[in-house]
């Protein structure tokens, strides 16, 4: 991998643990998982934090753990599903590293987050057409990455294996 980071982007249950974690595998670089980072610096869950603080609380901690990517080398990212809401980490990302969209069909994500129980935006009855509209709103903040990955009907070896390939082509 060069040294450049991999920002791997996406909505919730796209893919983006799972798949940078086999990126890590596949090659010679380190595995931050930008929630993983919240909780760490915070010293609270994610869903601590959405419950305790609310989401503005939460989004001023993901623009603070992304900013600190800055000058680091060597990195797969694993961003949270709104991190590009926020013009300023649109900006953020773009500058720290390789931004890569894991596009997911809306009807696999729903599958996906039928099965996850840690997610602070998905209750025990989700709102399935307030979750697509979000999904809809984000898109174009998506499509704005450096390469566009389909993930539908791939397993995370398929997936990455693909964004190395695309991404040694650019």
């Amino acid at each position: 991998m060069s040294e450049k980071n991999i920002i791997l982007v996406g909505f919730m249950g796209a893919g983006k643990s799972t798949v940078a974690a086999e990126l890590v595998r596949c090659c010679n670089c380190h595995l931050l998982d930008l929630d993983v980072e919240i909780e760490r610096r915070s010293g609270l869950k994610i869903q601590e934090i959405f419950r305790q603080h609310g989401e503005n609380v939460f989004r001023d901690l993901e623009s603070a753990a992304l900013s600190a990517l800055r000058g680091q080398n060597g990195l797969v990212v694993a961003t949270g599903g709104g991190v590009l809401g926020r013009p300023e980490n649109r900006e953020l990302v773009r500058s720290v590293g390789r931004v890569v969209y894991l596009r997911t069909a809306f009807a696999t994500l729903q599958k996906r987050l039928k099965l996850s129980s840690d997610r602070p935006l998905v209750k025990e009855e989700p709102d399935w057409n307030a979750l697509e509209t979000l999904l809809l709103s984000r898109i174009p903040f998506y499509e704005t990455a450096d390469l566009i990955i389909d993930t539908n009907d791939k397993n995370p070896n398929e997936i990455a294996t693909e964004i190395l390939q695309r991404l040694a082509e650019v």
